[in-house]
């Protein structure tokens, strides 16, 4: 049996987001395939931890810096971040670990993933050991010191690096030389680190997006009668566009539709929030269960200003027959086929009420939409993204120049 390596910032039960989710979603299905699937991670614990979760054996290794970064509500000097970057443009403190799971697991292909914590000497260990190695781009962070090239105080998108970024990234993009398949959850994704010339050598260029779990028994929605629906579920924050949303909604008719809102933030900002929706039939509902929310709506919004790497809430509402409407930033709005799945929209209000308001005026539309919508999820499934991974990885194997054996079953 071949073995396949993971590595990736955190991964269960440190679980920070998506991305950690998505990492342990794909190794988790690739062991039930027969694979031998090792992933090897951080944990704020001061000694390495070794166990088996459901069937994926899992390394968890101390980081060796000189603080824990994963925990935003804590305050730190103005010095000590910088500092804490210093060391992991190119972290030799973290090779031994990395050294000690190669020599013992012997990987057939290592898959790296998120690496602040681990830095890119990672890519460093593996090829010494003349292993393939594909990188999967889930954020920013080989380019961006905060990882997301947003600047949240003005609530826009970075059009370049700045130059502490710049400073910072440059170790990160010679060494990605290293790796031998560059994977985006977005073609999006993807383009910006070529862009910045990263990964040269890389024989595949490849987007593929993340895995959702596919709920049972939906059914095409069939229901067009007013008022229709909207709904937005996840952070409510600037960057998730929700007051555009909101500024939207005070454009639309009087009647005719419900907007409801799923989602936290803090007392402050939710007092805002209710200020701006004054008067409009909204609903904010606080923390909601998706499945119980995606049920409940008839379209999904999306109006993020900043550039995902992805969308995982657009999939989301696919696998429920929701159509959605989502701006066209980042990788997101290439979820969306206009006029079929749903709607993309340049970010602004304005355009945003329009958009919506073609749901309005034509919600016969819907039913069709929602039945495309059904069909798009499963190129998403559990399934359908491991057995690109798997496909991926063994023309990797097949076609690096210092490849052992093909990746295949025995």
């Amino acid at each position: 049996m071949k073995t396949i390596l993971h590595i990736n910032t955190l991964y269960y039960p440190d679980f920070l987001g998506g991305a950690e989710r998505s990492v342990q979603v794909l190794a988790e299905r690739m062991a039930a395939r027969g694979y031998q699937t090792v992933v090897l991670a951080l944990t704020k614990k001061h000694q390495p931890q070794e166990a088996i979760h459901n069937g994926v054996k899992t390394y968890h290794v101390p980081l060796r810096n000189i603080y824990w970064p994963f925990d935003s509500s804590r305050k730190r000097n103005t010095w000590i971040s910088p500092a804490w970057h210093v060391l992991d443009r190119y972290n030799w403190a973290m090779a031994a670990a990395v050294d000690r799971v190669l020599e013992r697991e012997q990987p057939d292909l290592v898959n790296t993933h998120n690496l602040p914590g681990w830095s890119v000497v990672v890519w460093n260990r593996v090829k010494a050991r003349h292993i393939p190695l594909a990188h999967t781009l889930r954020d920013y962070n080989l380019l961006c010191l905060k990882t997301s090239m947003f600047r949240r105080e003005i609530g826009e998108n970075c059009a370049q690096q700045c130059r502490s970024c710049v400073l910072f990234s440059q170790i990160k993009q010679a060494e990605s030389r290293h790796v031998d398949t560059a994977i985006g959850i977005s073609q999006f994704i993807l383009d910006l680190h070529l862009k910045y010339r990263y990964f040269p050598s890389a024989r595949q260029q490849v987007a593929i997006g993340n895995p959702i779990a596919l709920p049972t028994a939906i059914e095409a929605k069939v229901n067009t009668a007013l008022p229709l629906r909207f709904g937005f579920i996840g952070k409510l924050s600037r960057h998730k566009g929700i007051e555009i949303l909101l500024e939207a909604a005070r454009m639309l008719p009087e009647n005719g539709w419900q907007l409801a809102i799923g989602g936290k933030c803090d007392a402050d900002y939710m007092q805002r929030l209710q200020q701006l929706s004054e008067g409009l039939p909204v609903q904010f509902l606080g923390y909601v269960n998706p499945d119980e929310f995606y049920r409940s709506i008839d379209i999904a919004i999306v109006p993020s200003v900043w550039n995902e790497p992805f969308g995982r809430v657009i999939v989301e509402a696919y696998a429920y027959g929701v159509p959605a409407v989502v701006s066209h930033v980042g990788g997101a709005s290439e979820l969306i086929e206009d006029g079929k799945s749903g709607y993309a929209y340049d970010a602004s209000a304005a355009q945003l009420a329009d958009t919506m308001r073609r749901y309005l005026e034509r919600p016969e539309t819907i039913p069709e939409m929602s039945a495309h919508c059904l069909q798009l999820a499963r190129q998403f499934s559990t399934d359908a993204i491991c057995d690109r991974y798997l496909d991926i990885y063994a023309d990797t194997v097949a076609t690096a120049s210092d490849s052992p054996s093909p990746l295949t079953m025995t």
